[in-house]
């Protein structure tokens, strides 16, 4: 049987064309050495977004739990004078009033309630409680209690649960608990890590398209393998692609961390101006007020990362106070490895938001990429 060739093609002595397996076995080739390489990106891409969620799923709750505890406060102060005044707990007129507007402001708290010693519900505000079956079940401890607060943490499968006690001047009365979904917390990570679960599948893509066209660069001759400088190409575009899903990882825990606080500190401020607004309503003056001081070292207290901050300043302004056994307990001792000095706390904040700045505009600037790899 007679063979000829016709411009590199080999062509048997009936007419066939051989080229379209050979064709085809080198387009087969060529994808499943991008394959390989793409099965390796996406489990790293898997692995960091599960991190990050784990990240989130531990730490966000604190921040929810902490905006539950200051909500639920005002409503106690709002109880307070009456309990104090040895009136029955039952007979309170002012339940609604105080927890419609925490309810409007916040939809995710399912409801708000007060149960007598015996654990029967007297007031409550808020989605029905008929269909959660035993409300006392929901009594496990939480990891996530703060210590020394003013409030229990307690959870089951479906809620958490922050409880405080209400007291007439001699003994508990009753207790106020304040409810929010789990799957509220759930859907608030999902939805800010959703971005980057889109990332990370046109990063996937993008990378099996640029590894694809630019296969001959790096693949062997016989395409069974890689050529000799293959790395550096390969591990550039590698670490391009893993980067900007973490960068954007980063961004969506610290957009979380943000929100989490920035909610914490309205609560706090929505408590602390219910406090003092009852005072203004009948005509007194900041300057009439004694004690507030006394007040704003509680909330601090009550509050470490306030505390934390307002220490910061505080041996930021005076740097030679910071040896204190009180700097030591901070952790900015002048000898320690935090060490404050003069304009510390303008620093850090100036280095805070740079650092979110710079996340930002990385994750939209492809040369910023190539500069970072």
């Amino acid at each position: 049987m007679k063979t000829t060739s016709n411009q590199g093609v080999a062509v048997n002595g009936t007419g066939a064309v051989n080229g379209t397996g050979a064709v085809n076995g080198t387009v087969r080739n060529r994808l499943i050495n991008v394959m390989r390489l793409a099965a390796v990106l996406t489990l790293s891409l898997v692995l960091l977004i599960f991190v990050g969620q784990g990240e989130a799923r531990r730490t966000y709750p604190r921040f929810a739990i902490e905006k539950l505890a200051a909500q639920g406060e005002l409503v106690q102060t709002a109880m307070k004078g009456f309990l104090l005044a040895d009136l029955p707990l039952s007979q309170f007129p002012g339940f609604t009033t105080s927890t419609q507007p925490i309810l409007q402001s916040d939809p995710s708290i399912y409801a708000i309630y007060v149960t007598n010693l015996q654990d029967e519900v007297i007031f409550s505000n808020g989605q029905s409680l008929a269909g959660l079956g035993d409300l006392a079940g929901i009594n496990h401890l939480t990891a996530i209690q703060p210590e020394d607060a003013r409030y229990l943490v307690t959870e089951n499968e479906g809620f958490y649960r922050t409880s405080f006690d209400l007291s007439d001047r001699y003994a508990v009365v009753g207790r106020l608990h304040v409810l929010l979904p789990k799957p509220v917390v759930e859907a608030e990570i999902n939805q800010a890590f959703l971005p980057v679960q889109g990332a990370a599948v046109i990063a996937v893509c993008a990378y099996m398209i640029f590894l694809f066209f630019t296969s001959k660069r790096w693949m062997s001759e016989d395409e069974s393998g890689w050529q000799k400088g293959a790395g550096q190409l390969l591990g550039v575009s590698y670490g391009v692609a893993f980067l900007a899903v973490a960068v954007l990882t980063i961004i969506s825990l610290t957009n979380i961390y943000q929100n989490g606080i920035r909610a914490k500190i309205q609560a706090l401020a929505n408590s602390l101006e219910y406090r003092l607004d009852s005072a203004f309503s009948l005509g007194l003056k900041l300057d009439d007020f004694s004690g507030l001081e006394e007040v704003l070292s509680e909330y601090r207290t009550l509050n470490p990362d306030l505390a934390y901050v307002a220490m910061v300043k505080r041996y930021a302004d005076n740097p030679m106070e910071a040896t204190s056994l009180d700097a030591m307990a901070w952790g900015l001792a002048a000898w320690g490895d935090t060490p404050p000095f003069a304009g510390m706390h303008e620093a850090a904040s100036d280095v805070c938001s740079a650092s979110v700045t710079a996340a930002r505009a990385a994750a939209v600037s492809p040369a910023a990429w190539w500069a970072m790899a």
